[in-house]
Formats: C-alpha cells, structure tokens, sequence
C-alpha cells in the first residue's frame, strides 16, 4: 500500500525581506506567506508538508515588457532571473510524491 502525503507549496519572493518603492504591501503580503509556511510545523505531525518557493526575478512575458524593471532585477539579483518553466518544475517536484 503506498501511503499519500498532503502537500502545500506557497510561492512567495525573494522581495518579501526588502522591498522596493511603492511595494510595501507586496512584501508585506509575501512576508506573511513564509511565516505561514513556517507555521506548516503544525500540520507536519499529520502527515502534511508545506513548502515555499521564493524565486527572484521570474521571466515572463509581462516581466520582460518592461526593459527598465527587468534591468534593475538582474542588478539586484543577479543570479536570479529565472525562466517560469523553471519555477513551475520546482513547484511540481515538491508537491509531487517524489518529494519527501
């Protein structure tokens, strides 16, 4: 018999420890989705984990609209422009029964 696990992948962003100008709210709101990922130790006991994803700057197309943000980004993280495709297989892999 193979035992199911429930599993919870949050995605937040790496903006939630500083935000930018005029983004307080969202680094607010992605702050509090980690502390609530961080508060998964309660389900654990039972079987369920919970991750969360904090990926930088994410390469979409209505990111990459945007020359002058999409600059500042990679000055800011400049190890972190990731491709979607990537981030959505992160995502699949915890929340798959791979993933332990």
């Amino acid at each position: 018999m193979i035992s199911q696990r429930a599993r919870i992948v949050n995605v937040a962003s790496l903006r939630r420890a500083a935000g930018s100008a005029g983004q307080a709210n969202y680094a607010a709101a992605k702050a509090g989705v980690v502390a609530l990922t961080h508060a998964g130790q309660e389900v654990a006991r039972i079987g369920i984990t919970v991750h969360v994803v904090c990926p930088g700057f994410v390469d979409t197309e209505p990111s990459g609209r945007d020359g002058e943000e999409r600059q500042r980004a990679q000055c800011a993280f400049p190890c972190a422009l990731w491709p979607a495709e990537e981030v959505a297989a992160a995502i699949r892999f915890l929340a798959g029964t791979e993933a332990s």
